[in-house]
């Protein structure tokens, strides 16, 4: 599949596609669904406030319904037995900092025979083994998807086309896909343009156990706008002066990062996770690493999480921990010139503080589900979360709040998040 579809021509094709498909057939099938959640949350820390990564709004010590609160709408239609397309649409809180709407899903699958599918259009990439069912509440058994490896990978989906291939092997099935398209995202510092994503799925279930592995690879990825590129653009200069002068292994490596994040960078993601369902017991672990070309850290997560229903009450607990492999805290430029070395401190000051957030910390979770009613489930949850550089300035799932004067409010490195919600599907 070498060659890519554009984002903006995806959904044009897609309904071209579509529509002949529905006309053809008068007796087409049409189901509306949708999903959404009605979450607050709230940290016991003034000097860390909590969101999704890809939001701009975060809060603190006050409850707010911001980060974890969405809708969806799903609409399935099915023209003959071995034709299908949807179109999903969610709105939560996005990179602005309001309730916007977006096309997460807009496909039409192909059902060749039992074994093979062939899709084209927008489609989640399958990065993890929660990536396709992310924005549910309703099918996580926690409060939310695990956000230290969906954090792994800096994207949701892709425009394009996948492959699926499904077999029974000895007691149980396997199922492999092979994925590929482009890309656009956008967070609230920073907006990405890839024209390469590809990678495959693979995926064995029997009886009550599930075991799956995931390579996703991103290539030409550039930054296209946001503060990100401000900050850099204006150090760029600066930093490529002393670049021929680096002594150190981290000056030599991360300048030519930080050139790369708007010259076009790539990435290599994997993911292997095992998980357990037997009705009662119900097991998931995960194990996620990222290896990427530009000043972004690479980083390894692993994720771990146990409940047990006794008839509509389900608690759970998690061990999670993220760790970044090729960062510290604060970052050093050494360089041979000793007329440079001034101009490098102050280079390595203003990296890591503006451009560095190292992704070190460990999370346990405890939380009970409720299936109060049929298509509704109510959870409560307390993370206890521990950061590795509380010194650090942090974007991402925890925010640094600042002072008045515009300083970082003391951070000792421990905050508690609290969650409630209703999760709902009809």
């Amino acid at each position: 599949m070498g060659q890519t579809m554009r984002s903006d021509l995806c959904l044009p094709i897609l309904a071209s596609l579509l529509l002949p498909v529905a006309l053809a057939e008068p007796q087409s099938k049409l189901q509306l669904s949708g999903f959404g959640s009605i979450a607050a949350t709230r940290t016991d820390d003034d000097a860390i406030a909590f969101k999704r990564s890809f939001q701009s709004r975060a809060n603190s010590k006050t409850w707010a319904f911001d980060a974890d609160s969405r809708l969806g709408l799903q609409l399935d239609m099915a023209p003959s037995d071995n034709w299908h397309g949807v179109l999903q649409v969610v709105g939560m809180q996005r990179e602005k900092g309001t309730f916007d709407p977006t096309v997460e899903w807009a496909n039409l699958a192909w059902e060749v025979n039992p074994s093979w599918r062939l899709r084209l259009g927008r489609m989640v990439t399958p990065v993890t083994s929660s990536s396709e069912s992310r924005d549910v509440g309703y099918a996580q058994l926690s409060a939310r998807p695990p956000l230290e490896t969906i954090g792994i990978y800096p994207m949701v989906g892709h425009d394009g086309a996948d492959i699926r291939y499904r077999h029974s092997l000895g007691e149980g099935e396997m199922r492999v896909q092979m994925f590929a398209g482009q890309t656009r995202y956008k967070l609230p510092f920073l907006a990405y343009t890839v024209d390469k994503v590809y990678g495959a799925a693979i995926n064995y279930a029997v009886n009550d156990w599930t075991l799956r592995y995931a390579h996703t690879r991103l290539d030409d990825a550039r930054a296209t706008g946001g503060s990100y590129v401000t900050t850099i653009g204006s150090l760029l200069p600066s930093l490529n002066a002393i670049a021929p002068y680096c002594v150190n292994v981290e000056c030599s490596d991360l300048i030519p990062r930080i050139n790369r994040l708007t010259t076009g960078w790539g990435g290599r993601f994997n993911v292997i996770s095992l998980s357990y369902d037997d009705g009662n017991w119900n097991l998931m672990s995960e194990y996620a690493t990222r290896k990427v070309n530009t000043f972004i850290s690479d980083a390894r997560s692993l994720v771990t999480q146990l409940g047990y229903r006794i008839n509509n009450f389900t608690p759970y607990v998690g061990f999670n921990k993220v760790d970044s492999i090729n960062r510290q805290q604060p970052v050093q430029f050494v360089v041979s010139d000793p007329a440079q070395q001034a101009n490098a401190d102050i280079l390595a000051a203003i990296v890591s503080r503006s451009l560095l957030f190292p992704q070190a910390a460990i999370r346990n979770v405890i939380g009970l589900r409720w299936d109060a009613h049929r298509n509704l489930a109510l959870k409560i949850q307390v993370d206890q979360v521990k950061h590795k550089y509380p010194q650090a300035s942090y974007t991402g799932f925890y925010v640094r709040t600042t002072a008045p004067d515009g300083s970082l409010v003391p951070y000792d490195g421990k905050v508690r998040v609290y969650s409630i919600s209703a999760d709902f599907i009809f």
